[in-house]
């Protein structure tokens, strides 16, 4: 009797383990094809220059990251060319 308790604990511990695992991958699949990736459109940006480049990407609903490291401002990938056009 104790040993077909055991045994069903450990299937039910193998199912846990599998759901988990199919969960992970799903979800890690569903991140990944939603991830926007950005390119730098302008870098080594003064403070200035930057705030009146994300101000005009915001009148036109741009998005737009911007690296404090770099001093850059990012956009879209997939929209770049397009955005380079407007200048």
């Amino acid at each position: 009797m104790l040993h077909k308790l055991f045994d069903l604990i450990k299937q039910n511990i193998l199912l846990s383990i599998i759901l988990c695992i199919i969960i992970y991958f799903i979800v890690g699949n569903i991140y990944f094809i939603n991830k926007q990736d950005y390119e730098i459109l302008y870098k080594d940006l003064s403070l200035e220059d930057a705030s009146r480049i994300t101000q005009q990407l915001d009148e036109n609903n741009i998005e737009w990251k911007y690296d404090k490291v770099k001093k850059s401002i990012m956009v879209p990938s997939d929209i770049i060319d397009e955005i380079k056009k407007l200048k």
